[in-house]
């Protein structure tokens, strides 16, 4: 479960960071390029131990998207949160460095 965990995190995040840097290559000096730059600097400040309570807080308890605690059975709803606060330093990363040239 672990790998699977893992793997999940890393391509999800690499996806979702490429996606946000092409965005803000694409539309450079716009709103899309500040908020691709907001979730890089939150990507990298916030600490898995900061959060992972507060994704829970958003997606678990306000809108009731996924569970926010348990591992039943490797459902994908509990994947997901686990998943995304992993993956949250890979977008942070692929989103900036790897999308934007040096200027």
């Amino acid at each position: 479960m672990s790998g699977a965990l893992g793997l999940t995190a890393i391509v999800s995040g690499a996806d979702a960071g490429i996606a946000l840097g092409v965005a803000g290559c694409v539309w450079r000096q716009t709103s899309v390029d500040v908020e691709s730059r907001v979730s890089l600097w939150l990507g990298i400040a916030l600490a898995r131990v900061c959060s992972r309570p507060l994704l829970a807080l958003i997606f678990g308890v306000v809108s009731a998207m996924v569970a926010r605690c348990r591992w039943e059975g490797g459902a994908p709803r509990y994947f997901v949160l686990p998943a995304l606060t992993l993956a949250l330093p890979v977008i942070a990363y692929v989103t900036r460095t790897h999308t934007l040239e040096p200027s």
